[in-house]
């Protein structure tokens, strides 16, 4: 019969059947289609069942479970980790809602679901200007399109609100305070998300009510300046107040703090950008007033700021400059960021702290932070034109801002150094010669939010494109959150980071705190923060000799960090340490290996970080007598020390004497002398390292002993010891061991009389001196010991006579004879004693002996004294 259809539906039916035209069909897929073609239609499905409507479920209140927490009675750690576990409901909340709307305003504008003002929540809130989205309790606020004034004044919103919260925990008042609120930049849009207020009623300030003296009670907290000319100014201008479940609600605090006034010329549109920080303010020695440069507040008011500014640019920054020159650990953004805010010093400063500074890894480390910064702005820009294409244009930016192409020094030129310039008033050319690539990798993820997966060593500056889309891991959201868990817990965590040395115990115990929280209410998506925290935690565990939970918390550091980032190196370095306590010498040489890989790619391998590995490396071949290896491993830290700081440094010359000393026990006397000799070089330029220098002028007075170099040994001995008498208050063992040296090096050039000095100066300094001196007994002893040898090697002809007769007497010493001469050699001192004795020997026999010599004749006691001194003087 042939095919009787129509030849579409035949080639449709080739297409399923035999799609390779090659002839025969599989009898499995023949009949497959025939029943598919030829069976009875099966029948329709069954209407469907309407589903039960449920009622609407009820916003969430989160002011109100804030609050409640806020005032439970529980102890403090366990209300900071309930406050930390809503923080991270809190933050998922909103960060779901801001990424909703973002997403539907710039991929789907015409269905938009905001709602315009005014509305209830506009009205409670007080952000009357702009669009609102509501969802489960929350507010988001978006302007668009977003100003960087707007930007800004958001920004200090959250940052007054939450000072504000501290201060009002701090005065322990109920009268007042915020809602719950975070600022989040997503695809380049900022978004403020407010929790919703219930209820509310206008609310008239009253000039002697309790609520206005509470607000006083905050902003003298502050110390942010009120004028009392009237009730409009107790708040800051445009602060927005409500009444809610009988608390006063204040929000839109953005003028709370002071004007920043980095030049004289800013306009009003940068002094309401920028505002000094609050953490400066609370510190400052006068207070600050808010409404200055706003032009009704009188010339004096804009003085005083003005001041302050001027303080903060020449004295704070150059401190806090300061800080970052002697800790090589600090090398990332949010580190950075932290340590600023703590300090109370704008961003925009990074490019004063960059002129500042001549270390090279602290300018690189700073002009990365621009770069990264100004990047984000840029990144931001292009996101908001493209939005449906973020991961294609996101991968197209970090190739040109990570890889070697031509594209990528054109960029720099036209685009990265000019918004460097105007953000941060850095002017550098060429500034991409200056960067470690990757070090920039890093930042920039942490700025713009754009996360590659972390397992990939990547090769970047070396070829064009680096990146794929594949690589890209996620595009996450910048959170500002009004906090993480209490004030309370917050200021014993912040403890963590101060340079106080001595209770580690506690500063262990707020480590773990400060995990418990971060883990509560995690703070970044790559887990740094966290990993930093459990790198502390084991450092300090090590130091307390807890080896296990030291293990435990480097293990863990291990797990949870990014395997490129920098911070692991000290957690294998906590490994090396304990793997050396183990005698496991494979695992160490691993995690050797492993902190110095790391340290390299993140950061360079000439970035101080590097000497953590290398020397504690360096120690540990030590303890093995491996000198060779020991060297080796010094020679690497040189290296690195000449590269970072230069060879005129306090950090050169300690390795120096480090190598020195391996040198003198390898019998290389002539080298370690060499060494030393540098070292000293570089401490005598060095007024502050007196205490290092002596030691150094120690060590070499050691290797002239050695080297038979007597009369130079002793005149770099007296170096020393004049050195440790300008810091003897604080050095007095020391001062104590130069005394010894120099009566040591006295007697190798046979002046025993002036060796007998040293000695008694020694002992004069042990006795008065014996609560600051480590096992002084033992040392009291040795020393009177060495001042008995010299005294009878001293003696005129007559007493040395009288010591042979008693000599051949042979007379017996008991013990009780022995303890009795110790105890008047403690009580008299050596020399007056030892008078007495040949005084009463050598005296006329009619006049009487004095009291002492009642119990034990003088001869008695001269033979214990003889019997003392007959120890050899240089036993320990």
């Amino acid at each position: 019969m042939g095919w009787q259809g129509s030849s579409e539906e035949f080639a449709v039916i080739q297409q399923a059947l035999d799609p390779q035209l090659i002839g025969k069909i599989p009898r499995v897929l023949f009949l497959s289609w025939a029943r598919a073609h030829f069976s009875a239609p099966e029948p329709p499905p069954p209407a469907p069942t309407p589903a039960p409507v449920q009622a609407t479920p009820l916003a969430t209140d989160w002011n109100g479970l804030y609050w409640e927490l806020l005032h439970n009675q529980s102890s403090g750690v366990s209300q900071g980790l309930s406050v930390a576990h809503l923080m991270k409901e809190f933050h998922l909340a909103a960060t779901s809602l801001a990424r909703s709307v973002i997403e539907e305003v710039l991929l789907h504008p015409a269905s938009s679901s905001a709602v315009d003002p005014p509305s209830p929540q506009h009205i409670n809130l007080g952000y009357m200007d702009c669009p609102m989205f509501p969802s489960n309790g929350l507010c988001a606020f978006i302007y668009l399109p977003a100003t960087n004034l707007v930007t800004k004044t958001l920004g200090h919103d959250v940052r007054s609100a939450r000072v504000f919260q501290v201060a009002v925990d701090a005065v322990g008042t109920d009268a007042i305070t915020v809602p719950l609120q975070c600022l989040i930049d997503y695809l380049g849009v900022r978004v403020l998300v407010v929790a919703d207020l219930a209820s509310t009623e206008p609310f008239e300030m009253n000039r002697n009510g309790a609520v206005s003296s509470a607000i006083r009670q905050v902003l003298e907290y502050l110390h942010t300046c009120i004028s009392d000319d009237s009730l409009d100014v107790t708040l800051p201008p445009e602060t927005h107040v409500v009444k809610s479940n009988d608390r006063i609600i204040v929000t839109k605090l953005r003028h709370l703090c002071a004007p920043d006034v980095l030049q004289e010329h800013d306009d009003e549109a940068a002094l309401c950008a920028w505002k000094l920080r609050p953490e400066y303010i609370r510190k400052y020695h006068t207070p600050l007033y808010s409404n200055a440069y706003r032009g009704n507040y009188g010339k004096s008011h804009d003085n005083v700021v003005a001041c302050a500014s001027h303080y903060l640019q020449k004295s704070i920054i150059p401190a806090c400059v300061q800080r970052l020159e002697s800790n090589p650990h600090l090398f990332d953004s949010g580190a950075l960021t932290a340590l600023m805010h703590r300090e109370g010093i704008n961003m925009r400063y990074i490019g004063r702290m960059y002129e500042m500074t001549n270390v090279k890894y602290v300018r690189r480390f700073l002009l990365t932070e621009m770069i990264a910064r100004a990047a984000k702005v840029l990144f931001r820009a292009m996101i908001r034109e493209g939005p449906a294409h973020s991961r294609a244009i996101a991968v197209d930016f970090f190739n040109v801002l990570c890889g070697a192409s031509k594209e990528s020094i054109e960029f720099y030129a036209n685009e990265i150094e000019p918004t460097v310039d105007l953000k941060f008033g850095a002017h550098i050319k060429d500034c991409r010669q200056e960067l470690h690539i990757p070090q920039l990798f890093v930042a920039l993820q942490y700025h713009t939010g754009v996360y590659f997966v972390h397992s990939i060593l990547y090769a970047l500056g070396q070829i064009a494109h680096p990146f794929r889309a594949s690589h890209i891991q996620s595009l996450e959201p910048s959170v500002t959150m009004l906090c993480s868990t209490t004030p309370k817990c917050q200021l014993t965590i912040d403890s963590i980071d101060s340079d106080d040395n001595e209770d580690l115990e506690s500063k262990l115990q707020n480590a773990k705190l400060a995990l418990a929280i971060e883990q509560a209410c995690p703070t970044n998506v790559r887990h740094v923060h966290l990993c930093n925290l459990l790198v502390q935690a084991a450092e300090l565990s090590l130091r307390l000799n807890n080896k296990g939970d030291a293990e435990t918390f480097a293990t863990l550091a291990l797990e949870e960090g990014p395997s490129t980032h920098a911070v692991l190196a000290r957690a294998h370095v906590v490994l090396m340490n304990l793997h050396h306590e183990h005698q496991d010498l494979q695992s160490l040489l691993e995690s050797f290996e492993k902190a110095v890989e790391v340290v390299s790619w993140h950061l360079s391998a000439t970035h101080p970080c590097m000497l953590d590995a290398y020397t504690t490396m360096a120690d540990i071949w030590i303890q093995r007598s491996e000198w060779e290896k020991a060297l080796d491993n010094l020679d690497l830290s040189t290296a690195v020390v000449k590269e970072s700081y230069g060879r005129f440094t306090a950090r050169f010359a300690s390795i120096r004497c480090k190598q020195g000393g391996i040198l003198k026990r390898m019998g290389d006397l002539e080298q370690a002398l060499s060494m030393y000799e540098d070292a000293l070089l570089v401490y005598e330029n060095i007024p502050s390292t007196l205490k290092d220098r002596a030691n150094c002028c120690s060590a070499m007075t050691d290797v002239l002993v050695e080297m038979k170099s007597f009369h130079t040994a002793y005149n770099m001995a007296m170096q020393a010891h004049e050195l440790r008498k300008e810091c003897s208050s604080e050095d007095l063992e020391g001062l104590l061991s130069s005394w010894m040296t120099l009566g040591r090096c006295s007697r190798l050039l046979d002046d025993d009389f002036r060796a007998l000095e040293c000695y008694k100066s020694a002992l004069a300094l042990a006795k008065a001196k014996q609560t600051s001196i480590q096992n002084v007994t033992e040392k009291i002893q040795e020393i009177s010991r060495l001042v008995l040898a010299l005294v009878f090697q001293t003696l005129f002809p007559e007493a040395k006579q009288c010591v042979e007769k008693i000599k051949l007497k042979g007379l017996d010493v008991t013990s009780e004879l022995i303890a009795f001469v110790v105890a008047q050699i403690n009580a008299l001192d050596v020399t007056p004693y030892v008078e007495m004795i040949f005084s009463d020997l050598l005296g006329d026999d009619s006049s009487p002996s004095p009291p002492i010599f009642e119990h034990y004749s003088s001869e008695l006691q001269l033979n214990g004294v003889l019997h003392l001194a007959a120890v050899p003087p240089d036993r320990a």
